[in-house]
């Protein structure tokens, strides 16, 4: 039976069945998450090469080839870091974009990911260090970090209250978190339903609303300091080859318009409300 990660409920009701796997929602708290939870290696093994360049585990057609549309959101997430750069730990780092913007900046950057493919490239990227969990970071240093930042990651994993109390351990006393993530009670959500974008099991693991976040946040001991709908940019082929695996008929119609046109670097401003990020501070 699974235990719910905010609430610890055991009573779950079936939501959606998809592709072979069960969404279920909390009869306590409303949390919507897979039952049963995969297991930490479980969720590991999915994030192979596969996961970045072919669109398996409903991943990324061309991670890398989207480089440009990645560090252009990279450096808008810097924007949301404290003014005074330092320490910095990036949870689901992927290739390393985001690290290699921080970095720049003048943050000194550490990253955490689970695939073993994407953290190499990461560390050819950027030259930082890339554990394989939070718990391998907090083996290696004793050195407290002023940011950690989960951008589009804490839905993929299993125990997130859990990695969120790793992270605050991991955090100078005022240090802040940044999550970016997805809110099933957004307008689009509701109006989709099973169909939303998000529901990708097995790789997404949790569907959260605002309130599952704030009582994830409260639960691990931050403090809120602000939430806000955001507006991202993606590529074109991003949204053709996401069309493809979901509507294989009309996607892949689609898809092949795009690759004739050679439209597949163009970048688009994707603001349907459902992307949300949260910033909190871990108490004393």
């Amino acid at each position: 039976m699974t235990v719910c990660p905010i609430c610890d409920g055991e009573s779950r009701s079936v939501q959606w069945s998809k592709d072979g796997f069960d969404y279920a929602r909390c009869d306590g708290c409303g949390l919507v998450s897979l039952e049963p939870l995969p297991t930490e290696p479980d969720s590991g093994s999915l994030y192979s090469e596969g996961y970045f360049r072919e669109g398996a585990s409903g991943g990324y057609v061309d991670y890398a080839g989207d480089e440009a549309t990645h560090r252009r959101n990279a450096r808008d997430r810097c924007r949301l870091l404290p003014s005074s750069a330092g320490a910095l730990l990036d949870v689901g780092c992927a290739v390393g974009f985001f690290l290699d913007e921080a970095r720049r900046a003048g943050w000194r950057v550490t990253g955490v990911e689970v695939s073993p493919w994407a953290a190499e490239q990461a560390r050819e990227r950027t030259g930082a260090d890339v554990h394989a969990s939070l718990d391998a970071v907090l083996e290696a240093t004793d050195e407290p970090v002023d940011a950690v930042t989960f951008f589009q990651v804490l839905e993929h994993l299993p125990h997130p209250a859990r990695t969120l109390a790793r992270a605050r351990d991991l955090l100078k006393p005022g240090g802040r978190v940044v999550i970016e993530t997805w809110d099933r009670d957004s307008l689009v959500a509701r109006l989709f339903g099973s169909h939303w974008q998000q529901v990708t099991p097995p790789s997404v693991i949790h569907l959260f609303a605002r309130r599952d976040v704030d009582a994830l946040l409260e639960r691990a001991g931050f403090r809120p300091v602000s939430t806000r709908r955001t507006t991202k940019r993606v590529s074109v082929g991003f949204v053709a080859g996401l069309l493809a695996g979901k509507y294989p008929r009309a996607g892949g119609w689609f898809r092949a318009l795009v690759t004739r046109s050679r439209l597949d670097g163009l970048a688009v401003p994707y603001r349907l409300g459902d992307l949300i990020t949260v910033v909190a501070e871990r108490g004393t």
